[in-house]
């Protein structure tokens, strides 16, 4: 994927979220957003990947000052590059909004965030849910008339497979979730009327919601390395004599 493509699938993306459905999910994913950052102790916000949210989130913002950011990422998400004009561990908090649903090379973007971010730095993902019922969906879109259509035309990902990757790159998991179970139609009535399905699914199956929100913290890695003990006399010079204490 080039920057040309990167900077299409966000355009398409954003004008995906000013459709009816789009609106609604967009209210459910501020409000998982506000939930989630909230408790976070951090006081800068980097926001990456799909605009529109800043204005949603930052009208609620609470006595902590939160500077949004909103990048076009095509040098982020293009799969030739995979980098942003941001010094190493500059960071404190990084909201990714679909980026790896756009992206390329999904493990390049995880690693120039992992670079930008500080130590015990918070990461926040957003994107759709491969486990859902729209991820079940996707890989018979080609049937119907929906081949070319968001977000069908984007990359899904369980919530499994980004706990592997962020676990390689050294964060922790803090919290897991997702959100919206309804089925993909536009006719106001009718996205009112399957609002109920939102509860039940999230008391029967809240690992199955089209959107997940991932939240992971950066571990701080120890300063110097511990050498094993059987390791430790090959490292000493013959004829020279152990410390004592």
């Amino acid at each position: 994927m080039n920057e040309i493509s990167a900077t299409s699938d966000l355009d398409a993306l954003n004008a995906w979220y000013q459709t009816p459905f789009g609106r609604m999910l967009k209210a459910q994913v501020a409000d998982a957003l506000l939930s989630c950052l909230k408790p976070l102790p951090v006081n800068e916000l980097l926001h990456l990947g799909v605009g529109g949210f800043d204005e949603v989130l930052a009208g609620q913002k609470d006595e902590r000052m939160i500077f949004f950011t909103d990048m076009a990422c095509q040098h982020l998400l293009a799969k030739e590059e995979n980098t942003l004009p941001l010094r190493e561990g500059s960071q404190e908090c990084v909201v990714l909004l679909h980026g790896l649903d756009i992206a390329g090379d999904p493990h390049g973007v995880l690693r120039e965030i992992n670079r930008i971010m500080s130590v015990r730095g918070y990461l926040v993902i957003v994107g759709f849910n491969a486990l859902s019922g729209w991820g079940w969906y996707r890989p018979f879109r080609n049937v119907y008339r929906w081949k070319r259509a968001m977000p069908w035309t984007l990359r899904f990902y369980s919530t499994g497979r980004l706990r592997d990757w962020l676990s390689l790159l050294g964060f922790d998991i803090r919290q897991a979730r997702t959100l919206n179970f309804r089925p993909h139609v536009h006719k106001p009535k009718l996205l009112d009327n399957f609002r109920h399905i939102d509860t039940l699914g999230g008391l029967m199956l809240p690992f199955f919601g089209n959107v997940y929100i991932l939240t992971a913290q950066k571990r701080a890695m120890p300063l110097t390395p511990v050498l094993n003990r059987k390791f430790r006399g090959s490292l000493l010079k013959p004829g020279l004599v152990e410390p004592g204490v």
